[in-house]
């Protein structure tokens, strides 16, 4: 997204969070912070309303994201819920794909903090895929 609409819709929220106190103290604030410094106040405002507007639109996605936005990797063999799950997958996809054995991998696993549980379902998913 252009930095334009980042600034337009954060500038109308911190608009919004202005007008707590009444939409002409928030108008007063932002005309005088404007005219008293001649324009310079604006090196802070248009940084501050981007910030702003960056933030809405990272949260408005979050929130309308569908759920098959969620494995955007391409690999559907694999639905997983927990992307801790799809990592772990992931990984003892690639250590196979590297030669490494089932007690190599798991000995590294639990090094790294997985459950056996864990481990046997990641493991038990993977061989499910791979044949």
């Amino acid at each position: 997204m252009t930095f334009l609409p980042k600034v337009a819709v954060g500038f109308i929220v911190t608009f919004g969070f202005l007008c707590v106190n009444g939409i002409n103290n928030a108008m007063s604030i932002l005309i005088f912070s404007i005219l008293c410094t001649a324009g310079v106040s604006l090196v802070m405002w248009i940084p501050l309303w981007w910030l702003v507007g960056w933030i809405t639109f990272a949260i408005f996605r979050a929130i309308v994201k569908s759920p098959t936005d969620s494995n955007s990797s391409g690999d559907t063999s694999a639905p997983t819920k927990d992307p801790n799950q799809q990592a772990l997958l992931n990984y003892i996809k690639l250590a196979k794909s590297k030669g490494f054995s089932d007690s190599q991998i798991s000995t590294r696993l639990r090094v790294e903090g997985w459950s056996d549980a864990e481990i046997a379902d990641a493991r038990q998913v993977a061989s499910e895929n791979a044949g």
